[in-house]
C-alpha cells in the first residue's frame, strides 16, 4: 500500500490527509504513519513552511483548498 500512497502523491496533486484514508479505505492514522515511513525511507520530506503568508508562493496554491497552516510533504525520490 505504501508504494500506491507513494504513487497517488507523485501526480503532484494536492491530497489531504482525510481524503486520502477515504480513497485508500484505511484509517486517517494509518494515512499518518505511511507518510511518516515515506519520509523515512526518503521519499518525501515535510515543508515547513505551509502556512497562509506562504501560499502566494507555493507552487500548489491554486489548487490547495486548507488556506491555513496544514501538515504538507514534497515527494523527493520517485519509484520509477
Amino acid at each position: 500500500m505504501l508504494e500506491q500512497l507513494l504513487k497517488q502523491l507523485q501526480q503532484g496533486m494536492v491530497y489531504s490527509v482525510p481524503g486520502l484514508a477515504r480513497q485508500f479505505a484505511v484509517s486517517e492514522g494509518l494515512v499518518e504513519q505511511m507518510l511518516a515511513e515515506l519520509v523515512r525511507l526518503g521519499y518525501l520530506r515535510p515543508v515547513e513552511t505551509c502556512n497562509q503568508s506562504a501560499c502566494t508562493g507555493c507552487p500548489q496554491h491554486t489548487s490547495c483548498s486548507t488556506r491555513r497552516p496544514a501538515k504538507t510533504w514534497a515527494v523527493i525520490k520517485n519509484t520509477a
